[in-house]
């Protein structure tokens, strides 16, 4: 998930915020996305398996679509 996805969304920076607006290590604009780096770590995988069944799955997502 770090290299297929943080990296590429945030650089890493749990701080990012993009021109639109999303925020944190996933770029998201859910609540967890301002939270500490487990709070987001435990976001994304909430949303990945939430949203794709699977963190695998969100990651297959990621790379074939270039957003998550």
């Amino acid at each position: 998930m770090w290299h297929t996805i943080v990296r590429p969304e945030s650089g890493g920076n749990p701080n990012a915020v993009s021109p639109n607006g999303y925020r944190g290590l996933g770029q998201t604009k859910e609540g967890w996305g301002t939270g500490s780096v487990a709070q987001q770590t435990q976001g994304m995988v909430n949303y990945a398996t939430s949203r794709y069944g699977s963190v695998s799955n969100a990651i297959s997502f990621r790379q074939a679509n270039g957003w998550w």
